[in-house]
């Protein structure tokens, strides 16, 4: 919706043009964004899990 009002006060384009943009552009830009967003944070949870996670208690039980 934000691109509905914002894209063509921002860019100064028609309000068609943008309507006309969401599926070809607007949307397969928002997934890969979204893709890549969650890649790059399960990489760095990975990575710094160990340091955000308490330790469990290493000694055997009876």
């Amino acid at each position: 919706m934000g691109n509905l009002i914002v894209t063509p006060m921002w860019l100064g384009v028609p309000f068609e043009a943008v309507t006309a943009m969401i599926i070809p552009i607007l949307i397969p830009f928002n997934l890969l964004k979204g893709l890549l967003n969650a890649v790059l944070t399960l990489v760095i949870y990975k990575s710094i899990s160990n340091l955000i996670t308490p330790k469990k208690d290493q000694t055997k039980g009876r």
